[in-house]
């Protein structure tokens, strides 16, 4: 088999079923196999798919396992020499995994390959970089992140300029990325210490410490919900997001560079303690939120998603 498409999901019920729909539409050409892995969401996603996509591979978690944990039980059964990691928001999957399993094919060097990003409007989105993102990196990434092109016709145009050829880069974003199982299995797959977030970041991080080149290819698109599948505010992927990202300093960046972050970090805590003081609305939600917040930069205890923010 040529490829096994994963795909991780929690409480995107309808997402999912759009995204699962699609490629039953739109399949790709090459042969293939999807594996649902469901991180015990609460909606119908379980029904909706056992009825629907009967043929589909389901998995499901006895928790929330976030993406690292649950993409490594997939990849355990799946018998693809490729393993394709798809968000649940993504549709037009079909024709960008033909064209990253050709890529792959025709670059044997190559342990990651990754697509363009569009959003359902076809506003160009980009989020694979040369650059690591630590100190520089990570704030020219930020300049260029999706949400800061919706500001700027420049930085657009800047990103369009980018994306015209295929090239290295450094980190292939999680919503849709193909590894060569030889390289999956090389680095022992996803680190689950970095539950949601970072994760695809590190992936790439070894696969080119191992060798691998990691290629951004541009004829392949697909389009995505911009973090629909972890949307919400004070929330515990919130949380998780900053863990991940001290996570990932401390895995990959000098240790004066981690104190920075700690630092900034703890001005942002500053100026969300002074918003749930702030704000009568929000404040059953917003004062254990600080608390964990602050115990989370301090080091005190690990966040997950399955015990969530407690008081």
């Amino acid at each position: 088999m040529d490829c096994s498409i994963i795909i991780p999901t929690f409480n995107t019920s309808d997402l999912t079923m759009a995204c699962m729909k699609n490629l039953r539409q739109k399949p790709p050409h090459v042969s293939h196999e999807i594996i649902v892995v469901d991180n015990n969401s609460s909606d119908n996603t379980i029904a909706a798919i056992s009825r629907e996509c009967p043929e589909i591979t389901l998995l499901r978690n006895p928790a929330n396992w976030g993406f690292s944990r649950a993409c490594n039980r997939a990849a355990k059964v799946a018998g693809g020499r490729y393993l394709c990691f798809l968000n649940s928001d993504t549709l037009n999957a079909g024709i960008a995994i033909d064209a990253l399993a050709r890529w792959l094919d025709d670059h044997p060097e190559t342990g990651i390959a990754g697509p363009e990003l569009r959003a359902p409007d076809d506003r160009l989105i980009q989020m694979s970089w040369v650059w690591n993102p630590i100190l520089m990196g990570e704030l020219f990434q930020q300049r260029l992140a999706p949400y800061s092109l919706r500001k700027s016709a420049l930085r657009r145009a800047c990103v369009a300029w980018l994306q015209r050829q295929s090239r290295h880069v450094s980190i292939i974003c999680g919503a849709c990325m193909m590894i060569r199982r030889e390289a999956y299995e090389q680095i022992r797959g996803f680190d689950e210490d970095f539950e949601l977030y970072f994760e695809d970041s590190d992936l790439c991080y070894r696969c080119r410490q191992a060798g691998w080149d990691i290629d951004f290819v541009a004829h392949a698109k697909i389009t995505h919900h911009l973090g629909q599948s972890t949307r919400g505010d004070w929330t515990i992927t919130s949380l998780i997001y900053q863990q991940s990202h001290l996570a990932y300093y401390r895995k990959h960046a000098p240790r004066w560079a981690v104190w920075m972050l700690k630092a900034y970090l703890l001005l942002k805590w500053l100026r969300l303690l002074r918003i749930s003081r702030t704000r009568r609305d929000a404040r059953a939600q917003a004062v254990p939120y600080c608390r964990a917040y602050l115990r989370m930069i301090l080091g005190r205890g690990q966040l997950t998603l399955a015990k969530g923010i407690r008081s």
